[in-house]
Parts: C-alpha cells; structure tokens; sequence
C-alpha cells in the first residue's frame, strides 16, 4: 500500500482478531528446510510481503511451498535435493534472508547466502551468526557481497553471545539442531519467538531445552519430519491496537491476546491512565480521557520492546507532560517522531535519547520509514487535529467545542446551503441571459416571461447543476482535481468551470472599484460601498490561490486550458469584422450568432491540453513530483514548525 489516509478524532469500540506474528513465522519458514522426511503445514500464516519473499527464497532452494492465503496456510517440502544458493535478489530484500544460512549448512554442510538487505532502523550486524557457526566447525568466506559457510560435519560446542541477538540465536539453534552431540549457547534471547522456534523443532523430533532462558542446550538429531504447527498471534499487533485503543478513549477486546507476552507494554499504559483487564476471550483495554507521562527505555526482552517504541510514542505526544524515551536496541529509530513534527509535535532529539512535552498535534502528510514508524504514525492520525482535512468542516469544528449544540449545525449548513444553491441558480441565470443578449450564447436564453424571469436561462443553469452530481468525488469539486489519477475525464471537464466561474467573478467584481476610480462621474442607480466587492476580490484570490499551493500542477493546467481559448478569441472575436464566413456558416446552420460557435471552438481548444497532460496521469511523472514537492512545502511553511534537533 502506498498510501493511507486517516481521519481521526473518533474513539475505537469493538473487538479485533490478531493475525500471526511476523517474527515468529520467518524463522519457522526457514526452519521448514530440516525437516527430511514429510510436509511442514504451518496454520494462521499472516499476509504479508516479508512472508512472500522468504516463501520465494525457500522455492530458488527446491522446496516445494504453496500458500493458501484463504485459509492463511503454507505447505512446505524440503525433502527433495536441495539448492544450495538462495537468489541474490531475493536475498537482499530482507534482512531474515540470513536465516535460511543456519538450516541449509545443517541440511546440507554448505551454504551460500547474499549479504541481507538494509535496515531503516539501524545497523543489524550477523558477525554474531557467524561467530555460532564457527564455534559449531564451519568455515566461513566472505566475497563479492555474499557469505560461505562449509563444514564436512557440525561438531556441538559451547557458544556466547555477546549480545542477546534473537536473529543470531534462532540462526545457531538451526544450526545446532543436527550438530554431532551438545550444544550449550549462553546469553541468548528470551523472546516468545525463541520459544515457538524451538516448540516447532521439538516437535519434528529436534532435542532443545532451555529456550525463553539465558541458555539454551540442543543435543543434535539425524533426521527430522515435517508437522502440522500454528503460529501464535504477533504481539506487537497485539500492542498496537493495545495502544490505539487506549489513546483514542476507546474500548476494544484483543481477542485471545497472550498477556505474559505483553507485561511491560501493559505495565506503561496501566501508568498512563488505562484500564486493562484480563477477560475470557481476551484482553480488553479501556482508554482514559487524559494520558499521563511517562519514561521509557528499550531494552532486550523481558524489558520494553524495541518493536513498540515507536507506535507508544505516537501516544505519548498527546500526554500531559514530559516524557523521555530511551532507545539503547538501534540507534536509528526515532525517524518517526521527525515526521511526527510536521504535525506539530513538540519533540527534541538528542543521540538515543527523545524528549516530548505533550500536546495536540495536526493531520499533516507524513512519510514512514518501516513498519513500526507507519503504525505509529496511522496512530498519530487517529488522535490528530481532523478540521482541516474533515469530510464536514463545520461539524467537526462544532463537534470539538459546541458539545451537544453540535447537533443543530447540520441543519443549519444545510439552510446556508440551500440559500447559496438559491442565489447561485438566480445570479448565474441572469449571466447566461447578458452573454446571450450580447451575442456570446444562443438566442433562446435571452427569452424572458412575463414577469421578465429568463425561464431558459434559469432552466440551463439547472441542468447544468443535475450534471454536475456526476462527478464521482464531490471533493473534487471543491478542490479541483485534487488527485487525478482517481478520476476521469468527465470529471476534470467539470472541475475545469469552477476555476473559470471564480476567476470571471473576480473579474466582474473587480470592475467595480476601478470604474469608481477611472470614471467617478458616472451614473450609478445603486450605490455600493468599496469595502464589499474588494473583501470578496480578496476572497476569489484566495479561494483560487490556495488549491495552487496545494495541486499546482492540475492548477497550472487548468489555468493553461483557460488560456488556450485566448488565441481564439483573438482571431476569430476581435474585432468581429474579420469572420464573416464564420458568421455565415453559423447562421445558416446553427442559427446562431457567430460568437456562439467560437464560444464551443474555445471550449474544444481544452481538450488537446488535457490528452497531453492529464490524460492518462502516468504520462507526467514531472507534474507529479513538482506536485508532491509542492505539497510538502507547503505543510512545512503553514503546518508545522520543526523544533530544535541537537
């Protein structure tokens, strides 16, 4: 998904279903290369791209992978001649591709893998993996961006960590499950994923004791068999919508969510005002109205994870108070909050350490730079400022002060609106019938009643209201095209009028105070005071000026569709004397005057700028970038205000 849009300012009830945990389900698919006899089904397999990839690494190393994304079931089978080389360009996709390398050199004493992927969060080093794999006999080489690693036979040893690294960890217990005799790894990881791991090799008939401890032993095993295995829901999902629900005041069940899996998280929510509660089908969390401050600092599990660092900050910006958030796992993942401040958020930076003075924040356009900073910042959305991006501006604005006399303001934009509908029917009527009497529109709207009404002209200015309820996105409308590659052709041939409706009133109402300059004698029946129509000048430059800011790109071709008619008017308008076989052919076969031809001719003239431009959208990559870069610059000009960064 390239793109998500959040309307906030809404408090989340219900129950959610949690879906597999990623971290759990990449080492078990790796894990999948062991098994010598029989088929690997793994049940509850979440969708997702990371799942996709390795599922192609495993199939470029001969395993037979199928997955059911209707049943979230994935079937694998290593028992054929394996690859010994995963993809290149698999490879470098992700950083747990090095997880293939531990079960491959067990399977087959030799592997070679690709240097894995980079990391937006910080550096991930494997020198630990291969300091395991070493101490287990194999000999490791290094060359052109891709690791060997070879033993005749793995030898069980006694391995350290110097980091509790759970990649590493779940790379060596690979390795060692089918090493000859003990091996005793010390200060390895704890993490739920350690444990399903190693539940998953115990049961294809691996021996290892100790996993959630600081030392795991694995006596090696000849052979392994696939089985039927589930994964167990993802924690950090878990806690995700954990939080949502407790800074949006909300009450949600997290469906059959694993406590013990979750202590830390929910220990710092129960400080920041949250109700949590154990029930039988879950864990139900109960926001409170005001969020308290607190400090946090990551930390290897049991501590807080470094996974929901991000998505509690997104929280923490809207507490009441001073917070401090220390991140000793990576030192590249505060890239999030530095989006956060174009939302206004009150965030200073220094190393590993973020200070955050809560407040309110703002809707803004935002960019993640992986998976964790997206979660915090769609979770930022749902608490941010809405009115300026709200579908009703004027509900959601009484919504957040008015209390319950918010409920009168629909019934009252709904009579502004009828009285605008009204006036606009009227004004623009008596427009059609003037450029009809002046030549520029065909007779018949000139016609008037018996009351003098101009019954065509009203009726014309009718139907072309009817048409413009066409238009797929009413928004479009407003803003015209705000995103055109989500509307077609008909659509921008209606947007187009709007920009030409306010720039010809404009002008029209600009005519008044230069005539009160340029000819003050002049015989006025009603007199108006300058202040009005230069206001609504004011306004009409406004109205045209921002959405340019916003979209100049589709702006700027609007305006240059406009401008195609000048040319014909020129040549064909000016002065009328020099088209008289335009006049005759218009008379004769329309029977019309034959500035009503020229008048269709001007319109037609939009029609190649927009196949060139607009149409189809991909055409004008260019447009596109000046329009994103624009758009971005205008959030950081009018939006947001960076603090400070030491």
């Amino acid at each position: 998904m390239e793109q998500i849009i959040v309307r906030g300012g809404f408090k989340l009830q219900g129950s959610v279903k949690i879906d597999g945990g990623k971290n759990v389900t990449l080492p078990i698919l790796a894990a999948t290369i062991l098994a010598d006899e029989g088929i690997t089904t793994l049940a509850n397999t979440p969708i997702l791209s990371d799942v996709i990839v390795m599922n192609e690494i495993l199939r470029s190393l001969n395993v037979r992978v199928d997955f059911n994304e209707e049943l979230n079931e994935v079937t694998a089978d290593a028992t054929n001649t394996l690859g010994i080389e995963a993809k290149y360009e698999l490879g470098i996709r992700m950083r747990a591709s090095i997880l293939i390398m531990g079960p491959l050199l067990a399977r087959n004493g030799y592997a070679k893998v690709a240097m894995p992927g980079g990391c937006a969060i910080g550096k991930r080093p494997i020198d630990l993996h291969l300091k395991g794999f070493k101490a287990l006999g194999a000999k490791i080489i290094q060359n052109n961006g891709y690791i060997e690693a070879f033993a005749d036979e793995l030898i069980g040893s006694n391995i350290y960590l110097d980091f509790p690294s759970v990649g590493a960890t779940q790379n060596i217990m690979m390795a060692a499950v089918k090493a000859k005799g003990m091996s005793v790894i010390e200060n390895v990881a704890k993490e739920p994923e350690i444990i399903e791991l190693a539940n998953l090799m115990n049961k294809m008939g691996a021996k290892i004791i100790g996993a959630g401890t600081s030392v795991i032993q694995i006596e090696g095993v000849e052979t392994l068999k696939g089985v039927h295995f589930s994964i167990v829901q993802d924690r950090h999902e878990a806690g995700t919508f954990m939080i949502a629900a407790a800074m949006t005041e909300g009450d949600v069940l997290i469906e059959k969510a694993i406590p013990e899996d979750n202590l830390q998280l929910i220990s710092k929510l129960t400080k920041m005002g949250a109700v949590i509660r154990e029930e039988t089908d879950g864990i139900r969390v109960i926001g409170a109205k005001v969020i308290k401050a607190i400090d946090v600092k990551t930390e290897p599990y049991p501590g807080f994870p470094t996974d929901m660092q991000a998505p509690l900050s997104a929280m923490l910006v809207m507490s009441d108070g001073v917070s401090v958030i220390t991140e000793t796992v990576y030192e590249n993942r505060f890239q999030h909050l530095s989006e956060m401040q174009l939302m206004n958020a009150d965030v200073t930076i220094a190393g590993n350490v973020a200070t955050i003075n809560g407040g309110t924040i703002q809707g803004a356009d935002v960019e993640a730079s992986d998976l964790r900073a997206a979660a915090a910042l769609v979770l930022a959305g749902l608490r941010a400022q809405g009115v300026l991006g709200s579908a009703a501006v004027a509900v959601t604005f009484a919504e957040r002060l008015f209390g319950y006399f918010a409920l009168s303001i629909p019934l009252f934009v709904a009579a502004s609106t009828f009285g605008a509908v009204n006036g606009v029917l009227l004004t623009s009527s008596r427009l059609f019938y003037a450029g009809a009497a002046q030549g520029q529109l065909p007779g018949m709207l000139t016609m008037v009643t018996s009351r003098s009404t101009p019954a065509p002209a009203v009726l014309a200015v009718a139907f072309l209201s009817l048409l413009y309820l066409t238009v797929s996105d009413i928004y479009a409308l407003i803003n015209y095209p705000q995103e055109p590659q989500n509307q077609d052709l008909a659509d921008h041939c209606l947007i187009l009028p709007y920009l030409f409706f306010q720039l010809s009133i404009g002008a029209a109402v600009l005519c008044l105070p230069v005539l009160r300059y340029t000819k003050p004698d002049m015989e006025r029946p009603i007199k108006v005071n300058l202040f009005f129509p230069i206001i609504y000048i004011i306004c009409t430059i406004l109205v045209v000026a921002f959405p340019a800011f916003a979209s100049p790109a589709e702006t700027g071709v609007g305006c240059l569709m406009i401008l195609t008619a000048v040319p014909v008017y020129m040549v064909l308008l000016y002065p009328n004397k020099q088209m008289p076989w335009l006049q005759a052919i218009t008379r004769k076969y329309l029977h019309t005057p034959a500035e009503t031809g020229v008048g269709c001719l001007m319109i037609l003239t939009a029609v190649p700028v927009y196949m060139v431009l607009l149409y189809p959208n991909k055409q004008m990559p260019w447009l596109q970038a000046i329009t994103r870069s624009a758009t971005q610059l205008v959030q950081k000009l009018t939006l947001a205000t960076r603090p400070k960064v030491k």
